[in-house]
């Protein structure tokens, strides 16, 4: 993201450049019109379009720099995703099949719990039956 904000103010910068460099053409060719000297004051708008052309060059090449080092960025983060991407494609599977699979556990442990507490109830009510039964005997033995 860094290096694409720079590129961008780059590209901003050139065309605030190239605004700049259309004023101060206006000027020189206001002052030329105006001048009586007529020669000094081209020269000077000639150096004056010179000096900006070496500046307009000089940020080409520190745009073509930023945007070399942009895009190499990218293609870079690029190949990061798309092994990423895969990666994950494949962790996704192995966890939906690891899902399927305790999921289909799940519902064999809720059967045997099932069963298992049907069971206690069975036990429970066995046992509450023997222990009336042997109150019974245990008072008919009593009596006798």
């Amino acid at each position: 993201a860094d290096r694409s904000t720079k590129f961008i103010r780059s590209r901003s910068l050139s065309c605030e450049i190239m605004a700049r460099f259309l004023a101060i053409l206006l000027q020189g060719l206001l002052v030329v019109s105006t001048a009586d000297q007529g020669v000094p004051a081209v020269q000077k708008v000639i150096q004056m379009l010179e000096n900006m052309q070496a500046k307009v060059k000089e940020e080409k090449n520190a745009d073509e720099v930023a945007f070399a080092e942009f895009k190499t960025w990218c293609e870079m983060e690029s190949g990061d995703l798309k092994k990423q991407i895969s990666e994950n494609g494949q962790e996704i599977e192995r966890l939906g099949a690891s899902i399927g699979k305790l999921g289909s556990e799940i519902k064999t442990l809720g059967e045997e719990i099932g069963t298992v507490h049907q069971e206690v109830a069975s036990h429970e009510a066995d046992k509450k039956q023997e222990t009336e039964q042997r109150e019974k005997d245990r008072a008919a033995f009593l009596e006798e």
